[in-house]
């Protein structure tokens, strides 16, 4: 009896049931698409996705439906910045975020069918509350009369270029009582009214955060003095408004400020051009009698105008005739 050997062959590839996960934790999610498991825990917390269809937390690891997921993104149209598609439990419905009273608020429109039209409606509605937050004429209970935050006191929003202009009469009147010098105000005046603080007309007060803030800084492409100049009366608009209990923070606290400046400021082009030898002499011979033994002290000593107006008596050493001048420092840097 012969016995026929036979082969047990593989079934083809094709053959073989392949197993696709259908829940995967959020940073495998990551690595397949790109969004953060930051983004995935936001979109949980603002109930952008639902919990228990696009994403779950089991043993306080965060996981993500990959279907469900998917479905999510290709069913939802791009929306514009502010203006989110949120699913609840009656279906998806249409969130807008705005800022007010120094806050956050996020609130529902009414259920709608959910298309491009209706996205644009949102983002001109979202548009049309921030211009009424920003000139203090938004009523909450007008387009929100359901929401908790209809109850909360109305606090009035401050514009920027008027708060700065209400800096320039207080520079004013500190001019006229003698407390600041024309050319401090002159200085003040020019950086108020120049281009790049115009940058903050239309902003409400609450809305300067220090992100941009320091943008604005970033993009200045001045040298450090100048940056600093422009900045105190800036400066000086928050503080009064943090002490006045308009804002409950000022944005310039939460900025490295000095090492911004260091890190952005351009180098000064100012070149020094003393007076030749020919000058001075032309100079002296020019003065009259009791101005020569000025100005041959000052061209000896090469101090600054202020330094040769105000001389400290203890600076000078008789019977030597000799003084002790005590240099000054602008940037970290003896001048």
């Amino acid at each position: 009896m012969n016995t026929v050997a036979t082969e047990t062959q593989a079934p083809p590839p094709s053959a073989v049931a392949s197993i696709e996960p259908k829940w995967v934790l959020a940073e495998k999610f990551h690595e397949l698409t790109g969004v953060t498991r930051m983004a995935v825990h936001n979109r949980r917390r603002d109930g952008v996705w639902l919990n228990g269809k696009h994403c779950a937390v089991i043993a306080r690891r965060l996981y993500v439906n990959i279907k469900e997921a998917d479905k999510w993104i290709k069913a939802t149209p791009p929306t514009p910045p502010g203006v989110t598609i949120r699913e609840t439990a009656t279906g998806a419905r249409i969130q807008i975020a705005f800022t007010w009273n120094a806050k956050q608020c996020r609130e529902l429109l009414p259920p709608c069918t959910i298309n491009k039209a209706s996205i644009l409606y949102a983002s001109n509605l979202r548009n049309e509350i921030r211009r009424k937050v920003a000139n203090g004429s938004f009523d909450y209970k007008e387009h929100f009369p359901g929401s908790p935050n209809a109850k909360r006191k109305t606090i009035v929003t401050s514009m920027m270029e008027t708060l700065l202009e209400k800096q320039l009469q207080l520079y004013q009147k500190q001019v006229d009582n003698g407390k600041m010098s024309p050319a401090t105000f002159r200085g003040y005046a020019k950086s108020i009214n120049g281009e790049r603080m115009r940058h903050w007309h239309g902003w409400g007060l609450e809305e300067v955060t220090p992100s941009a803030l320091r943008d604005w800084v970033s993009e200045m492409d001045c040298t450090s003095k100048a940056i600093r100049n422009m900045l105190i009366p800036l400066r000086s608009v928050f503080e009064d408004a943090l002490n006045n209990g308009i804002i409950v923070s000022n944005p310039f606290d939460r900025i490295a400020l000095v090492k911004l400046i260091r890190q952005t400021s351009k180098a000064s082009d100012y070149v020094i051009q003393p007076f030749t030898q020919a000058e001075r002499e032309s100079i002296l011979q020019a003065c009259r009698a009791d101005e020569h033994p000025t100005f041959l002290f000052w061209f000896n000593t090469g101090l600054r105008p202020g330094e040769l107006q105000a001389p400290a008596l203890n600076g000078i050493k008789l019977p030597a005739w000799s003084r002790r001048q005590k240099l000054p420092q602008a940037s970290g840097q003896w001048i």
